[in-house]
């Protein structure tokens, strides 16, 4: 049975996601979710296309998955797992928030990042921060894992002259990630180096200067690379002689490479 909620409300699909924040999409699943809850007897409603097992909503992209039902009693349940999940991402703004129709109304301005001084629903907010900061310590995870295979592979990639905050080379876990790093810095082609034709493109990623070296943890923003495998002179050396030149050092190297990045 399909009642509770508008079916705009509850559609997850990409134009949805570009038209509105991950916040707003959260809000309204709470609201649906609130709704649900209070219907009576035991009949399932839908809430649309999203996963509410776990500690967080995910949204279900799949538009061959059919609509998530639930009874009012499951709602309740969602709603107060929600509620504890938003409380222990440790934001003030949650600390006394309760799964109620007064909960879902809760504001609060954001006081620092780049929506500073938005509105935002508090439940929704905090359930977005813990899903958030889940994906990236995964992300940061697998990253690892990526390292440590790309190290037994023969070495971590490097972009020339790209470093981390501590100064150290800032370590990829491929050659292609290297090349597009190199290529994105302001001082070659730029954050939109990519917006180009198919073949201009290619150029570019040619001209990268990549090198190979050994990664070894130290925290999460620091690399050693002082064995590398290949120098970063011995890369932009390199990297000139691909494109033709028979210089042997970097000043030549850089000199030929010039026109290519003009």
């Amino acid at each position: 049975m399909k009642r509770g909620v508008e079916k705009s409300e509850m559609t997850t699909t990409d134009d949805t996601v570009a038209k509105t924040t991950m916040i707003e999409r959260i809000a309204t699943l709470l609201h649906s979710l609130m709704a649900v809850s209070k219907e009576k007897g035991k009949a399932k409603v839908s809430i649309g296309r999203w996963d509410v097992t776990g500690a967080y909503p995910n949204p279900i992209y799949d538009e061959k998955v059919a609509d998530t039902m639930l009874t009012p009693k499951q709602a309740v349940a969602i709603l107060a797992r929600f509620c504890k999940t938003t409380i222990g991402t440790g934001w003030s703004p949650a600390s006394s928030l309760t799964p109620s129709t007064h909960g879902m109304k809760l504001t609060h301005p954001l006081t620092s990042g780049k929506n500073k001084g938005n509105e935002v629903n508090v439940f929704a907010y905090g359930l977005t921060k813990a899903r958030r900061e889940d994906k990236r310590a995964i992300k940061i995870a697998k990253r690892e894992v990526d390292l440590a295979k790309a190290q037994a592979d023969g070495g971590a990639w490097y972009a020339e002259g790209v470093t981390d905050k501590e100064g150290a080379g800032r370590a990829c876990v491929s050659e292609k990630k290297a090349r597009k790093l190199w290529c994105a810095q302001k001082c070659n082609f730029g954050a939109n180096w990519w917006n180009t034709d198919k073949e201009t493109k290619a150029k570019r990623l040619a001209l990268a200067i990549v090198y190979q070296g050994t990664y070894v943890k130290v925290d999460a923003d620091t690399t050693i690379t002082s064995d590398a495998a290949m120098s970063a002179d011995d890369a932009i050396i390199a990297a000139a002689r691909q494109l033709g030149s028979k210089a042997s050092t970097v000043k030549g190297a850089k000199a030929y490479m010039a026109k290519f990045l003009s």
